[in-house]
């Protein structure tokens, strides 16, 4: 049972790390528009690859002017067939996250006397549409069951072994041997 343990934590940690992501940005992909200065405000969000999900602007004040920005510096709008949609009070609404979602979100918010503020947002998804789930699943399903065939098959041979041993106990005495056999009786008649 200590096999299947240990092949139950090897899938928790394969699945762990193939299905979330730390939201790292790629600073390889072209588009980057604006340049952003970090900011010491940033929280987590997780979510599910499908799902919607609501993001606060999380500014103090009354904010006239919002804008989003994603890791690659792009300002997010109605664009883009309406998958980014900033709300009334500046909540970004991304309708069916997908896994290229992920990555920094940051609102900018101007108010009427020339007064900006930012709030950053990172993104995680949780990638559900791979097969790579089952095929661990399988692949250690099938290991536990070579190990346990391996293991029935070496507790048969210990039992066969056991039964020979209780069957031939008497005839192995040492003592016995040595006058039982023809060799041993010979030598011990000629001293």
């Amino acid at each position: 049972f200590i096999y299947l343990f240990i092949y139950l934590f090897i899938f928790y940690l394969l699945f762990r790390h193939a299905h979330l992501t730390d939201g790292a940005h790629n600073d390889s992909e072209a588009g980057s528009v604006t340049e952003l200065a970090p900011v010491a405000s940033s929280r987590y969000i997780l979510a599910k690859e499908g799902s919607s999900t609501l993001i606060e602007c999380n500014v103090t004040e009354v904010q006239e002017d919002v804008r989003w920005y994603n890791s690659k510096g792009l300002l997010l709008g109605e664009e883009e067939g309406g998958k980014w949609q900033i709300q009334e009070r500046g909540a970004l609404n991304i309708s069916a996250v997908s896994f290229e979602d992920r990555g920094r979100y940051t609102c900018v918010a101007s108010t009427g006397i020339g007064l900006t503020r930012n709030y950053t947002v990172i993104l995680r998804v949780a990638y559900t549409n791979s097969g790579l789930g089952l095929y661990f699943v399988i692949v250690c399903l099938v290991a536990f069951a070579i190990t346990m065939v391996l293991n029935v098959a070496r507790l048969c041979m210990i039992k066969t072994f056991l039964d020979f041993w209780s069957e031939n106990s008497s005839d192995l005495n040492p003592a016995d041997n040595l006058i039982s056999s023809p060799k041993a009786g010979a030598e011990i008649e000629a001293k």
